[in-house]
């Protein structure tokens, strides 16, 4: 079992596409491409996602069961991922996500690995762009297929509507 843990804020910061949103839909963002990358990993990978701050500032509706979210309340997300690798049993089963290169430094002395945030985003976004690649595969059809499937929809509306 792999455990990633994941420096939340350091991730947000280098995704380009999510930079004019406001910080609540940010986090939300994260943590739903989280959800995807656990959907295309082994299940008996763990992830968790640390932000600075209080559990009240993120919705309710956002908290996945797939992904531990953690809030380092009154100390920084930074030692509270420095703690979670150094009291971790298993350091090497960690692979930290951060561009932080204290945190670095830290938690591959206790022997956890880790990958910066960009080089993990670039890596992930490839893997969906793959994995959607192989659903669209699985269901291509052709232009004709695809306006008989439209013209029964049309009969099946007008019918009922």
């Amino acid at each position: 079992m792999l455990h990633f843990i994941v420096d939340g804020y350091n991730l947000i910061n280098k995704i380009a596409e999510i930079k004019n949103l406001s910080l609540q839909d940010k986090r939300s963002y994260l943590i739903f491409l989280l959800e995807d990358f656990g959907r295309i990993m082994s299940l008996n990978n763990k992830i968790s996602v640390v932000f600075d701050g209080r559990e009240d500032v993120i919705s309710s509706e956002v908290l996945s069961k797939r992904i531990e979210v953690i809030f380092s309340k009154g100390e920084s997300a930074d030692l509270l991922i420095k703690k979670l690798v150094k009291n971790s049993p298993h350091p090497r089963n960690i692979l930290v996500i951060t561009e932080d290169r204290a945190i670095i430094s830290c938690v591959r002395s206790w022997g956890a690995n880790s990958k910066k945030s960009s080089e993990f985003l670039k890596n992930l976004k490839r893997k969906l762009k793959k994995k959607e690649k192989k659903i669209e595969d699985n269901f291509k059809i052709d232009a004709f297929k695809a306006y008989q499937i439209t013209e029964e929809l049309r009969r099946i509306w007008e019918e009922k509507y």
